[in-house]
């Protein structure tokens, strides 16, 4: 981090095929939720930089470092934290010290010393593999619609984005004639709509993740212990016509999860058992609470609602991997997530089709993750991946092809 102070360096805008964590984090959570949740984190570590300085340090569109002793001071402590999550902290130039966003902040995210050494090398390999495609050419080619098409025609669009959406943008960028004639087409909405698939993707390994290590210590886990995340994944109901509501989803696993009669609904249900938690509290307000929390489009539950809610339902809940420390605020994290990214695809208009290929995708890389993780052991050695080079471990339609032997099948398999 020393050296890192010295540096100045350009910081190029733009995507390939990873949005930069902070702007996916303020489309879906508000403008201000990575402010709020520095200020939360700088509380917990007095002597760090304030939200202000690092911001205009590292999130503008020249990379200075600070240059006062004082702030220097404050780096060096945030190195220190910084590093007891990660265990090392990434060097983040490459060539004529060119940032590119994304690779920073994907980087800071994976190196977490909470992820198993097969998503860390894998994932690792996907954000290098995007920031090699973006520094390979000038800022003035990659606004052209021929490197747009190269993106999507290079190996790592193959493996991470929607198919149909890769089609889609490939016409496109093909048959316009410049950035403003694509403009006119979904070509746009689409493309937003990829990156949602590759924030999916690497959600399904996290809670791939979770599982893993459960599984490590408790043995296998059945569909039910699953339900509350998967019940969570919209999909088109063939029946209704309609897309499912995550976190009704979510919800209606719990209250099953909990013991729920079929006589009584989901809410009239979990609010009696959440109101029964707390002497003289009104069953009604928490059963209207809990129905706006299913509608089609619910206000975001308030953290401190949903804590209440985990509390009261828990001891009610015969699988332990549900009542194990943060795994149903994970599941209520998780629903939000998936409903925002569905109001966001909504707005955009984009294709059924994609959307559903998009929520697919989340369905095949868990299962994907979780075989692979099971494979390889936590003290196997990590070297840094070239992320392309196997395409039965990166792929997983290649992968489900070739697999004949390891992990049984996912609960989600069947989904």
């Amino acid at each position: 981090m020393d050296n890192e102070q010295e540096k100045t360096g350009q910081i190029r805008q733009g995507t390939i095929l990873f949005l930069p964590l902070i702007e996916f984090l303020e489309l879906v959570y508000g403008k201000y939720a990575l402010a709020k949740g520095y200020e939360e984190f700088a509380a917990q570590h007095p002597g760090v930089p304030s939200w202000k300085s690092v911001s205009k340090w590292y999130f503008g569109r020249q990379y200075v470092g600070p240059s006062r002793a004082s702030s220097i001071k404050k780096t060096d402590k945030f190195a220190v934290v910084i590093k007891s999550y990660l265990g090392e902290i990434p060097e983040v130039f490459k060539g004529d010290e060119i940032v590119w966003r994304p690779y920073c902040e994907w980087v800071g995210m994976l190196l977490s010393k909470e992820f198993h050494p097969v998503l860390r090398r894998t994932w690792l390999g996907f954000v290098t593999a995007d920031r090699d495609i973006a520094l390979s050419d000038s800022i003035e080619e990659m606004n052209s619609l021929a490197f747009r098409r190269k993106i999507y025609e290079s190996d790592l669009a193959i493996r991470l984005s929607s198919p149909t959406a890769r089609k889609i943008l490939i016409e496109g960028f093909s048959k316009a004639t410049d950035l403003t004639d694509l403009a006119k087409t979904n070509a746009p909405s689409v493309g937003l709509c990829n990156y949602f698939v590759v924030y999916l993707r690497m959600m399904a390994w996290v809670l791939a993740n979770h599982v893993h290590n459960y599984e490590q210590e408790a043995g296998a886990l059945g569909a039910a212990d699953l339900d509350p995340f998967l019940k969570a994944v919209p999909h088109f109901d063939e029946t209704s016509r309609e897309w499912t509501v995550p976190l009704k989803g979510l919800l209606e696993a719990v209250a099953n999860a909990a013991g729920r009669p079929e006589t009584v609904s989901t809410s009239g249900y979990l609010g009696q058992i959440w109101a029964d938690s707390l002497p003289g509290s009104d069953p009604a307000s928490k059963q209207r609470l809990i129905r706006n929390w299913m509608k089609d489009s619910p206000d975001k539950p308030d953290p401190s609602s949903v804590k209440g809610l985990i509390a009261s339902v828990i001891p009610k809940l015969e699988s332990a991997f549900l009542r194990d420390k943060g795994i149903l605020s994970l599941a209520f994290s998780y629903a939000w997530m998936l409903r925002r990214l569905f109001a966001l695809m909504e707005e955009a208009k984009v294709p059924e089709i994609v959307a559903r290929e998009a929520f697919d995708a989340f369905r095949e890389e868990y299962s994907l993750a979780l075989d692979l993780m099971a494979k390889e052991p936590e003290g196997a050695p990590e070297p840094l991946p070239d992320a392309m080079a196997d395409s039965d471990q990166s792929s997983p339609s290649s992968y489900a092809s070739s697999q004949s032997s390891g992990r049984s099948s996912s609960p989600l398999d069947c989904q």
